[in-house]
């Protein structure tokens, strides 16, 4: 399963920045790959989790 985020790239910092890193190790903790950075001038995340649908 694959779960993708895009939004406009914000020019200055939000947060105190543990949100993506609590996300990042729940994903790796469950088998799965994540990304967060900019592309193409957005902010993008994206995390795919491995899916058994039996």
């Amino acid at each position: 399963m694959t779960v993708s985020v895009s939004n406009p790239a914000q020019t200055a910092a939000i947060g105190d920045g543990t949100g993506l890193v609590g996300l990042r190790e729940r994903v790796r903790l469950a088998g799965g790959s994540f990304h967060a950075g900019p592309r193409d001038g957005r902010f993008e995340v994206v995390a795919r989790l491995p899916y058994d649908s039996e």
